[in-house]
């Protein structure tokens, strides 16, 4: 049973990854997109939900990510190589720093402004409101993508200099 994962994963890596990763992202989508509904029609923010989309992100990012690492390095090692490893090898292993770390930054931006919010209208009222809970959790979110995004830049960046040979000293 572990042989047949194993070479799915290592053979078909847009599949085994990337479907659920995809699969993942859209249950994030639903999620915020019910969140955010809720919030027009009551003025209410579910917390609940949104914390299950940012952990579906989250986790839809992290597969997608592998997959891209994955097939890319699988793609190396063989040698046939089409339009679609081309595509993939330029956004992951050419442009890590940009393609992961440049989204990871924004997001890492929306919630510092979301936090810096929350905590200016906590110094203003010395009183923790719902609002201020609501915006201090919203903030976690984008924080938590962000921090994947850039740690996931950065594994990709090292794994790529150490296929191209440029650290020698490990």
């Amino acid at each position: 049973f572990f042989t047949v994962i194993r070479f799915i994963s290592l053979r078909h890596p847009l599949v085994f990854y990337g479907l659920p990763g995809i699969v993942s992202l859209l249950v994030a989508v639903v999620f915020m997109y019910n969140a955010l509904q809720l919030f027009d029609a009551t003025r209410y923010i579910s917390t609940n939900m949104i914390l299950i989309s940012v952990g579906a992100a989250v986790i839809g990012i992290v597969l997608l990510a592998t997959a891209a690492i994955i097939y890319t390095i699988a793609a190396l090692l063989k040698e046939n190589r089409g339009v679609f490893y081309t595509v993939i090898q330029f956004i992951s292993l050419r442009h890590p720093l940009a393609f992961y770390g440049l989204p990871g930054i924004v997001s890492l931006l929306v919630g510092v402004v979301f936090m810096y919010n929350a905590l200016e209208l906590f110094s203003s009222t010395r009183y923790v409101s719902t609002n201020i809970t609501n915006m201090i959790l919203i903030s976690v979110g984008p924080a938590v993508i962000g921090i994947v995004l850039l740690a996931t830049g950065s594994i990709t960046y090292t794994i790529a200099a150490l296929l191209k040979g440029r650290i020698k000293d490990i």
